[in-house]
């Protein structure tokens, strides 16, 4: 019998080392064991009697990703503490520090950018995105086959947005890396990350196997 291609680790003896302030969902960064690797523990959303989907969501579209050959978090199934959920690859790399599109957007001064914690900011259009991304590169370990500046990695996470029916690409869910002691280095755009919100992740059972059996999964699409 083959092993499970997608098993689910348990990280609940994982070290916590800080816990992510960022979402509504319960969130830790852990040191994996034995390992110099960070990962983002995410728990799944549990309403009433529905466990929600975000952590298969999350795992699928890191796959499905990598078949697009786009830059993007390594995702594990994971359970910590009998909590469901899944861990995410820390995308920083040593020595740089991770920030946020907004910051990008504010730093241009992105005409009509103006951040709305918790809800989708006027003027976060692909148009501000290009510019505040100007003279920055792809993300590492990013193979294109042409000459590709950051913006045309990011439109390659547009494209993975509608195919996965990701909701969530607010100016907080991208980031670019920026080099902590090279005063003037280049910006790198980072992989993409937190694709919790996709493909049906909070529709019931019920409801998704009505839109299959009414035949109306390409309307919903």
């Amino acid at each position: 019998m083959s092993p499970d291609p997608f098993p689910v680790l348990d990280v609940t003896n994982w070290d916590i080392i800080a816990d992510e302030t960022t979402g509504a969902e319960e969130k830790h960064w852990l040191q994996e064991q034995d390992r110099d690797q960070r990962w983002l523990f995410k728990a799944t959303a549990i309403r009433g009697d529905q466990v929600y989907g975000e952590d298969s969501a999350e795992k699928v579209v890191s796959e499905l990703a990598g078949l697009l050959g786009i830059p993007c978090a390594r995702i594990e199934l994971a359970v910590m503490r009998g909590k469901r959920g899944c861990i995410s690859a820390d995308l920083r790399p040593p020595d740089y520090e991770l920030q946020h599109g907004r910051v990008l957007l504010e730093e241009c001064g992105a005409p009509g950018y103006i951040y709305q914690m918790g809800r989708f900011s006027p003027g976060h259009s692909l148009e501000n995105i290009q510019t505040s991304l100007k003279g920055a590169l792809p993300p590492p370990g990013c193979e294109l086959p042409f000459d590709a500046s950051a913006y045309d990695a990011f439109a390659g996470y547009t494209l993975l947005d509608a195919w996965v029916a990701n909701k969530d690409r607010h100016d907080t869910n991208w980031a670019v890396l920026r080099p902590v002691l090279a005063s003037g280095a280049a910006l790198q755009l980072c992989g993409s990350y937190d694709h919790a919100s996709s493909l049906g992740f909070n529709l019931t059972d019920e409801h998704s196997s009505r839109l299959v059996r009414e035949g109306r999964v390409t309307t919903w699409c």
